[in-house]
């Protein structure tokens, strides 16, 4: 490029650079970046220290959640257990209380049955008491 060429750079501290190119000067591509130079932060070192905090971060996460797997997993296996021995008592006890419902029953029906014989023997009873009491 032949001519005037007014360049301007605005960097990061916010200072505004005017250069001015009146004279005939062959600009190129190559002589001028496009864009301003890289902050310190920027740099490649600083991108990799960084990148290493995040990995060491990420490291000490995975680690926790490990743990946090671990002593949930030990949770869940004693929770479990609980269940299944409480699972076990109501079965239990649902057994016991059929037995004893089945027991009631038959209890209920030896007394109905108590209460017949009971009825009978005051019939015969009666019986014999109008049967000699007719022969005397």
């Amino acid at each position: 490029m032949k001519g005037e060429f007014l360049a301007l750079f605005l960097f990061s501290s916010w200072k505004l650079l005017v250069f001015d190119f009146s004279s005939s000067v062959n600009v190129s591509d190559d002589n001028f970046a496009m864009e301003p130079p890289t902050p310190p932060t920027r740099t490649s070192e600083a991108l990799k220290a960084n990148l290493r905090a995040v990995n060491d971060h990420l490291e000490e996460l995975k680690t926790q959640w490990e743990e946090e797997k671990t002593r949930l997993l030990g949770e869940k296996a004693v929770l479990e257990d609980a269940a299944g021995r409480l699972n076990f008592q109501i079965k239990n006890t649902k057994a016991d209380m059929k037995r004893a419902s089945e027991g009631a029953r038959s209890l209920a029906t030896a007394k109905t049955n108590v209460q017949d014989v009971s009825t009978r023997v005051d019939s015969v009873e009666c019986f014999l008491i109008v049967h000699i009491a007719c022969r005397n």
